[in-house]
């Protein structure tokens, strides 16, 4: 594997194009894996493809192909092999050979390490060869947590690597998974969980000597398993003093720690996400130290369920709930503004501290190493909630002096300096107006030659006419922002067929400051369509998905970025 890097997906990844591929070539990528990995069967890859459902391929810029399969990325393509990625593998767990780890070594390797022996299990496992693919779960679970290649030949280690194991190519939490749904195999959390306590109750007693002294011959690598026997002290320690919890301190420890998932953990570019991710993967990581309980415990609180909690926090203002289908209820957005929100103070807490710092890693690492170039599909998004849509006009250049020097006005503030006007030069006839060579040259290109009478209704709905070309728009951003000002062009949505497909087409979402790169990203899983950026000359872009369905494209337009339907036409 000459060139082969570490850890394809740390930062966000430039996508060229996104299409769907046909039957034929979905038939040849199967192929194509089952020669790769003899251990594949027809049945296995039937449990990855719906053949039903399409199969999208995604082109980067890097030259690695990335194959999506309802919303989730199931393989990449990097230097002309293919690899299954996490979502794949949690399918056919056992597609690779396996390297069991301990519970601890993963914060490592998601900060960037190898893997070395002391991490290892069990030895025997290693594939003897260099250059094997591998998975890697911790130990005594299913479900892998990162795929890789073996560095060295057992048979002949190489000195130099100092026992290390393993480099990295994808692992959970990085940029391909976070490309995907995000979804976890039901459970995968509990298998975790259990197996780093049975892992740490069972450790010999002289595992702290036996690593040391493997530490000593590999490059000074962080003490993996005396970290893990500390953090164990301290969780039996809680367990020795658990307790029998009431209800409604049940429900506390709930509210505080559903706080601390939204406050520290959940983050806006996660959302839409489903409530059994987002208690078993948040709330439960953020159960407080000091409360007498290790884990929060629906069934002791008086909810009961995790959709009756979040439903009870939506009528409190602090978030809000999508139900896309009976039953299929998602998070879809948290209110950061909310008064609770702010005053919440999250202090050391169990799972939830070890989290909070592996985040705090991953952010730094991003400052410090992000590319610099513009990245398809970032989610982290350029889109600030509109806070208010106003429709103003081009102030006539007379009118400026009366204007306080403002350029854009709505209609009624420039009425108001009109009849302001009106009433300082004695121009006011009840229901009618005299125009002088000011008002008149409002409404006509002709020459004034003598003073007239009109309408006041009359005059105003003349002007309105006439400065309609001039109308443009203006989005308020937060407090504190400038008002920017775009032109009054309404977002476009119509269907077109091309070559027997049907494909939307979607304009002016510019106007609109929607980021049309992290809607096309998006726009990909909600839609289950391939979707491409079409550059226009006048700087101006067009989206295209492939389908038919105009008005699903509408709504999610209105759902996700707050635009009133009055500014989205159907053609």
């Amino acid at each position: 594997m000459s060139g082969q890097k570490k850890f394809l997906f740390k930062n966000e990844f430039p996508i060229g194009n996104q299409s769907l591929i046909s039957g034929s070539d979905v038939k040849k990528l199967k192929t194509k894996l089952m020669n790769l990995y003899k251990n594949l069967t027809v049945n296995d890859l039937d449990v990855v493809f719906n053949k039903k459902k399409d199969v999208g391929q995604v082109k980067l810029l890097n030259k690695i192909n990335i194959y999506t399969h309802q919303g989730d990325p199931i393989l990449f393509e990097y230097l002309d092999k293919l690899y299954p990625s996490i979502y794949m593998l949690w399918k056919i767990p056992n597609m690779l050979p396996r390297i069991q780890v301990h519970a601890g070594v993963f914060q490592y390797i998601s900060g960037g390490a190898d893997l070395m022996l002391a991490g290892c299990v069990d030895a025997n496992e290693i594939p003897k060869e260099k250059n094997q693919i591998v998975s890697v779960v911790i130990r005594d679970q299913l479900y892998p947590i990162s795929i890789g290649y073996t560095l060295q030949d057992q048979s002949n280690p190489d000195p130099s690597l100092g026992g290390k194991i393993a480099s990295f190519l994808h692992l959970i939490d990085d940029k391909l998974y976070n490309y995907g749904s995000k979804k976890l195999p039901d459970d995968f959390i509990t298998k975790i969980d259990q197996s780093y306590q049975v892992e740490k109750q069972s450790e010999p007693s002289d595992t702290t000597t036996t690593t040391t002294t493997t530490n000593t011959s590999t490059d000074n690598q962080p003490n993996i398993e005396s970290s893990v026997d500390e953090n164990n002290n301290n969780t039996n320690n809680t367990n020795n003093e658990q307790q029998e919890i009431s209800i409604e301190d049940m429900d506390k420890i709930l509210m505080f720690s559903f706080l601390g998932a939204i406050k520290k953990g959940i983050k806006d570019n996660d959302l839409p996400m489903v409530l059994k991710t987002v208690f078993n993967k948040y709330i439960v990581y953020y159960t407080p130290i000091g409360m007498g309980v290790d884990e929060v415990n629906l069934k002791k609180s008086s909810y009961k369920k995790v959709s009756v909690f979040l439903k009870e926090m939506e009528s409190k203002g602090l978030i809000q709930l999508v139900e896309e289908s009976p039953g299929n209820i998602e998070l879809s957005r948290i209110y950061r503004n909310h008064p609770e929100y702010i005053k919440f103070k999250p202090f050391e807490m169990t799972r939830g501290l070890q989290l909070e710092q592996q985040l705090h890693e991953m952010e730094n690492l991003k400052i410090q190493e992000q590319d610099q170039s513009q990245t398809f599909g970032n989610t982290s998004g350029d889109f600030i909630p509109i806070k208010s849509i106003t429709e103003v006009y081009s102030v006539p250049k007379p009118l400026i002096p009366w204007s306080d020097n403002q350029n854009y006005l709505s209609f009624s503030k420039i009425q108001a300096i009109i009849q302001k006007y009106i009433q300082e030069n004695n121009l006011d006839k009840q229901a009618n107006m005299e125009l002088d060579p000011l008002l008149f040259g409002l409404v006509s290109n002709e020459k004034f030659s003598t003073p007239v009478q009109w309408s006041k209704s009359v005059y105003y709905q003349k002007l309105k006419e006439i400065l309609k070309i001039h109308l443009e728009l203006t989005r308020e951003l937060t407090v504190g922002e400038d008002i920017q000002v775009r032109p009054y062009e309404l977002i476009e949505v119509s269907c077109k067929k091309s070559s027997n497909k049907f494909v939307i087409e979607v304009k002016n979402l510019e106007n609109f400051f929607i980021p049309i790169k992290e809607m096309a990203q998006e726009g990909m899983k909600h839609f289950s369509a391939s979707t491409t950026i079409k550059e226009m000359k006048n700087n101006k872009n067009i989206l295209k998905i492939q389908g038919r369905s105009t008005d699903r494209v509408i709504g999610y337009i209105i759902g996700k970025y707050k635009i009133p339907k009055k500014y989205i036409i159907n053609r």
